[in-house]
């Protein structure tokens, strides 16, 4: 794990799945003592993740996937991906085909 605190062993706890979306993965956690939550999906920047409403860290586990800390007690986690380069790109790509959408017109 890169970047996350050494996690407590024989930390026992549960997972269940509220929402899959392609943007949006919503879980809610039930643990007995503080545990670390590993996903089985690649991490890739613009992923974000909040636990209770609040933005968190997210780690680097196994060298692709994402991980974070998650406190005792029972928990709703909201990763969403808003990477900063998709509006950028969207504004360029527009700008790229509207002289291709005026030309009938000239």
């Amino acid at each position: 794990m890169e970047g996350a605190p050494e996690p407590s062993s024989g930390g026992e706890g549960t997972v269940r799945v509220l929402e899959y979306a392609l943007r949006r993965v919503v879980l809610e956690t039930d643990a007995a003592a503080p545990a670390f939550l590993v996903t089985s999906e690649t991490h890739y920047p613009g992923w974000r993740v909040r636990v209770d409403g609040r933005e968190q860290p997210i780690c680097y586990t196994n060298v692709a996937f994402r991980g974070l800390a998650v406190p005792a007690g029972r928990h709703r986690v909201e990763f969403e991906f808003t990477p900063s380069i998709l509006w950028p790109s969207a504004l360029l790509s527009l700008l790229a085909w509207l002289p291709f959408c005026l030309l009938p017109f000239l």
